[in-house]
């Protein structure tokens, strides 16, 4: 069997893909519309719903654990072959209010993760624990040698059977090193053991102390992975989806291939029903889309804008340019790359790992010159320096930090706002300063034409012919309200000569009757010398009101204006409140008035307004915001904000998310405003849990190893201090749950 071409022109307006049967049910379906897909023997297997995959399972247990991803043929000819060919069949509708509700994605994203009931990492923790806790219940049995054995030997099994699962699992990426956590067990068994053989009487206590260690690791270890297991499976499911088969456009016609073997600059055809595999622009076609994973709401899309890999086309069909595939697709490089994870690299993060690996030494190091100088014996000394080092490093305080971080990321992508990386992450979480553009964030950007004032004997309709024609080659949104307002009044456009753009003030031009023209803002009548004198008063009026005043002069003399309103984008006013909640000041920067921008500012509760500042100085003034110490974020757009953007500490992009455009820290996949507001306050919540666990995990540790360091306490309380610090920070992760993914109770 080979590969099968069609040429684009002969390509029906939907998909055609011959029926498969469902190895659940038997049933017909199409399979670029199946409802769950599988990869089993490295076989395609296209299912009507996941229950169909289930039951399918049942009949086959040997294909439980799939096989892995890298066992695929490398080569698209290759895995093209496993795919139906497409053929000429006819298109088959997809009714976006009936079918998505069945699509696995939907119902993979709200799943809670079962527990692996074969983990053997698990199963070693476990009974890791449980060692550890008979080899402290036996001490209640007496203190003769066989009972001081049989206690030594269950804490010495506790230890190594922590080893061993160290050993068979693959170690988190965010977690601390293994011999950090595991040390303080094997150095206490070791003494132990020394002391059994020798007779020494600190046998007993260390016995005690490496019982209650293996206690408090294993039982740390399980609330992490307890905690950690919803989000883990909340990035399996977004690696799952976004492994969608595509088609790839070639010279002849197209291929079916792997998300995988797309790169950048390579050219796809993405039909109704389809999800798209990698991040995209469109180059041709408009379809409705949902323009995320776990998106609500479906949105319009057209040549030129940009979707992320993970969205799903509802209605139309799609031409698109691939621009991020692999891990630097926006839902994976801060969730499942490791070297750019949030989770992983943000420096709070690695400060908890710090603490464990590197300063926990420490501890014991002082715990035990502190024994020293009281004038313990060196068994004593050793314990104590142990227990110091078992106190500080926690898996709580070096683990549990990362686990905020994770959920604070993917909550944000549940509102389709993406982080570029761990830094961009960071810079978000600081920020001090929001500053929005005013037109296209908190105003609609659409203005229209709210009253037209002439002076003297011109008339409003010659005056809104020549501004009209003075814009005419303009593409902005107030040239486009005042040729949209001459179109509605049926008002011929001037015949204007040589239009010249001033940015951010107007334009220049010279009349059909050869007067000099001017259209624009105060700042260009001033600049041109033209007298505002004998209507300032009714100029102010109209700024107060919100309104942006384009004032229209011929042959060097006012002969007239025109205001235009511009509405507040829904949402705005909630935007702001988010966050000022937050703590975080919002800024209003705008080329318009300073009346005008102090009365949008009032209505959305913004006192900071930054007035009368041009795009072409947007930048230096973001610059003089950071200079001052503040940590500035920029919202704003893709075209006339990128300067401020690239200034900006931190960018937020709407509507940019995979695109190709810029290196933004953060992009969104939709234009609202909300959005781009919780994007920053997700990132400063997330942030102060992750410090909140940090203090909650190491604050029993520092006390108990302070205490046991000046004699206050037996080492046997290090352990102790461990299982109140993982208790604390398991309940601190609970408490701030943000969604019902992270929900892992079972």
């Amino acid at each position: 069997m080979t590969q099968r071409e069609q040429p684009l022109s002969r390509l029906p307006a939907g998909p055609m893909v011959a029926p498969v049967d469902c190895p659940g049910c038997a049933r017909k379906i199409d399979p670029l519309r199946a409802g769950h897909v599988a990869i089993f023997a490295n076989n395609f297997h296209y299912f009507c719903d996941y229950s169909c995959r289930v039951h399918y399972l049942t009949q086959h247990p040997e294909l439980v654990r799939p096989t892995p991803k890298t066992s695929l043929p490398p080569g698209p000819q290759a895995l093209a072959q496993s795919l139906p060919t497409l053929d000429d069949a006819e298109p088959v509708a997809f009714d976006a209010d009936t079918e998505l509700l069945n699509v696995d994605e939907q119902a993979a994203i709200g799943a809670t993760p079962a527990v692996p009931k074969s983990d053997p990492g698990a199963i070693l923790l476990v009974s890791a624990t449980v060692t550890g806790v008979l080899a402290i219940a036996l001490a209640l049995t007496g203190t003769g040698l066989l009972a001081l054995t049989i206690r030594l030997a269950m804490a010495c099994l506790g230890v190594v059977l922590l080893v061993i699962r160290s050993s068979l699992s693959p170690r988190t990426p965010s977690d601390p090193h293994p011999a950090a956590l595991l040390s303080p067990a094997v150095a206490a068994a070791i003494i132990a053991l020394w002391a059994r053989m020798v007779g020494h009487e600190i046998a007993d206590e260390s016995a005690v102390l490496t019982g209650l260690i293996v206690v408090s690791t294993g039982t740390s270890l399980q609330l992490i992975e307890q905690v950690r297991r919803g989000p883990m499976h909340r990035i399996s499911t977004i690696q799952q989806v976004l492994d969608a088969p595509a088609r790839r456009v070639t010279p002849s016609g197209y291929a079916i291939v792997a998300s995988n073997q797309l790169r950048p600059g390579e050219e796809l055809v993405i039909d109704a029903g389809e999800v798209v595999p990698a991040d995209v622009v469109i180059s041709a076609g408009e379809a409705t889309v949902l323009p995320w994973l776990g998106a609500q709401s479906a949105t319009s899309r057209v040549a030129g804008q940009s979707l992320v890999a993970g969205s799903r086309v509802v209605t139309g069909r799609l031409r698109a340019t691939v621009s991020w595939t692999g891990m630097d697709r926006a839902w994976l490089c801060t969730t499942a790359d490791p070297h750019r994870a949030a989770h992983v690299m943000a420096p709070v993060t690695r400060h908890a790992r710090r603490l464990v690996e590197r300063w926990a030494l420490g501890a014991a190091a002082v715990s035990g010159l502190a024994a020293f100088s009281n004038g313990l014996s060196t068994p004593a000394v050793l314990l104590a320096a142990i227990a110091a080092h078992a106190a500080v490093a926690s898996a709580a305080t070096g683990a549990t930090p990362s686990v905020h971080v994770l959920r604070g990321v993917l909550g944000a992508l549940e509102r389709g706002v993406a982080y570029r990386h761990a830094l961009a992450w960071e810079r978000a979480a600081q920020s001090t300063l929001a500053v929005f553009s005013a037109r296209g964030t908190l105003l609609l950007g659409e203005p229209h034409v709210a009253e037209i004032v002439s002076l003297g004997r011109m008339t409003t309709e010659r005056l809104l012919s020549v501004a009209a024609g003075a814009e005419a080659l303009a593409s902005d949104a107030i040239a486009l309200a005042i040729k949209r307002a001459a179109l509605d009044r049926q008002v011929e456009l001037d015949a204007v000569r040589s239009p010249h753009v001033v940015p951010g003030l107007g334009v220049t031009a010279v009349t059909s009757a050869g007067e000099p023209l001017c259209v624009g803002s105060r700042a260009l009548m001033m600049r041109e010398h033209l007298s505002m004198a004998s209507v300032e008063n009714r100029l102010a009026e109209l700024e107060a009101m919100g309104r942006t005043v384009l004032l229209v002069g011929i042959g060097g003399k006012l002969i007239g204006f025109i205001a235009l309103q511009d509405g507040l984008r829904p949402g705005a006013r909630a935007a702001v409140q988010h966050l000022l909640d937050a703590g975080v000041e919002p800024v209003l920067m705008s080329g318009d008035a300073r009346e005008t921008c102090e009365a949008i500012a009032r209505s959305l509760d913004i006192e900071h307004v930054r007035p009368e500042v041009l795009p072409s100085d947007r930048a230096q003034e973001l610059k003089s915001m950071t200079d001052s110490g503040a940590t500035v974020a920029m919202v704003g757009r893709l075209g006339e904000d990128e300067a401020a953007l690239s200034a900006a500490d931190v960018a937020i992009v709407l509507e940019a998310a995979g695109s190709a455009v810029g290196d933004w820290s953060v992009t969104l996949a939709s234009d609202d405003v909300r959005d781009a507001a919780d994007g920053l306050v997700a990132a400063r919540r997330a942030r102060l849990h992750a410090r909140a666990a940090m203090f909650l995990g190491l604050a029993p540790g520092v006390a108990s190893a302070l205490a046991i360091a000046f004699g206050l306490l037996p080492p046997a309380f290090a352990p102790l201090a461990v299982l109140v610090s993982a208790v604390g920070t398991h309940l601190h992760l609970r408490a701030v749950a943000p969604s019902q993914h992270d929900d892992t109770s079972g």
